[in-house]
């Protein structure tokens, strides 16, 4: 018998200091009483790689690859 996985969707992000959350969302109020659904300024970070749906097995083995990459620090302008 197939076992039933739980996939998740998944995204490699870069999370935005709370600063800068709290000006995007400032800056985007205007827009926010439209129909579409807004994330919450929490939520905000910049997508890098969309991977989609992946199982829990799947979503552990990229965890355990991510761990042994090294990024310096960069800024955004």
């Amino acid at each position: 018998a197939q076992g039933h996985y739980k996939k998740m969707r998944l995204f490699l992000g870069i999370e935005f200091p709370d600063e800068i959350k709290s000006h995007i969302a400032a800056s985007i109020k205007p827009l926010m009483s439209s129909p579409k659904g807004w994330e919450n300024p929490c939520d905000y970070h910049l997508t890098l790689l969309f991977i989609g749906e992946v199982s829990e097995e799947e979503c552990e083995d990229i965890k355990q690859r991510m761990r042994h990459i090294s990024i310096q620090p960069f800024t955004l302008t």
